[in-house]
């Protein structure tokens, strides 16, 4: 008898042990699952802390992904936290089945209120993504609003950012995509293969660039921008930036400036080595017929345009 409960105690152990084993293996399992998963629209009323704490406490590294064909209404912008992260649709659509972030937070009566959807520009967060998702800003015909634009990147010690297959538009603020130079020491930011806009209104005073770029030593290419109402893709100085291989066009809206560089700030009018070459740009006086007598107006600076 004693032996024989020896034995079965011995069953029983190990019964326990393959159980526990085999319990182990399952949650590791589901948390594998739920690390493959993608971050819920709903409920909606949670969504913007919910996704920003995971940005603020998640750390470097840390993929934020969206899930596709859900609609994220935000109330305040999706904040990155730390060097490396990425904000992602799962799988990384390039159509509509990108997740849609909406900016849907308040607008005071001063003017003032929510007009950015993602902000990339905490100190020292280099290495920043934001690939395969639109930004709706969700202005609606409204008047602007004093803030900044869809996405802002870029900005203080930060370098490497990239901004891809975005689809960003109708901005409250004055940019559909903004990349900030910091104080002057942002570094090789990366924009393309992303579909910009409609941007702004015709409305005197209420127009909004398509792409704003201010970081130095950047990229911008492969980009396709309809319906900005300032410029198309503004350069401020960043000097040894590339701006080509960019489409730029208008159907229902005025664009003032296809491709701007013409602000002295923030670099004291440097465009030292900054080069734009190879894009398009399509409608109103950009493809239309020359007027007879018309001529050309001189360049007395040290730019080239071709």
């Amino acid at each position: 008898m004693k032996g024989d409960r020896i034995v079965r105690a011995d069953v029983h152990s190990v019964q326990r042990c393959v159980h526990e084993n085999f319990t182990s293996a399952k949650n590791l399992s589901n948390i594998a699952r739920r690390n493959d998963d993608c971050e819920p629209a709903e409920p909606a009323d949670t969504v913007t802390d919910r996704l920003n704490a995971l940005l603020r406490d998640s750390g470097p590294g840390y993929i934020l992904t969206l899930c596709p064909k859900q609609t994220y209404l935000i109330q305040a912008p999706l904040a990155f936290g730390a060097a490396n992260q990425e904000i992602s649709t799962l799988g990384y659509p390039t159509g509509d089945e990108r997740a849609l972030i909406v900016v849907n937070g308040t607008i005071n009566d001063d003017g003032t209120g929510h007009t950015t959807a993602v902000d990339g520009t905490c100190v020292s967060c280099s290495g920043l993504k934001l690939r395969n998702v639109q930004v709706d800003g969700a202005r609606r015909g409204a008047p602007p609003v004093n803030g900044g634009a869809n996405i802002e990147m870029g900005g203080e010690k930060n370098f490497d950012h990239l901004v891809e297959f975005v689809h960003s538009y109708d901005p409250r603020g004055w940019s559909c995509l903004h990349i900030a130079e910091g104080s002057l020491n942002c570094n090789s930011s990366l924009v393309q293969n992303n579909d910009i806009g409609p941007c702004g209104s015709d409305a005197f005073q209420e127009w909004a660039d398509g792409i704003s770029m201010g970081c130095m030593n950047s990229i911008v290419r492969n980009n396709m921008i309809q319906g900005a109402t300032d410029g198309g893709i503004v350069v401020f100085g960043s000097p040894g930036t590339q701006v080509y291989n960019n489409t730029i066009w208008v159907l229902n809206h005025t664009l003032l400036g296809g491709i701007n560089m013409v602000d002295y700030d923030p670099y004291n009018g440097n465009f030292a080595g900054t080069v734009v070459t190879n894009n398009s740009i399509l409608g109103g006086f950009a493809t239309s017929t020359e007027t007879p007598g018309e001529t050309l107006g001189n360049n007395f600076e040290g730019a080239i345009v071709k």
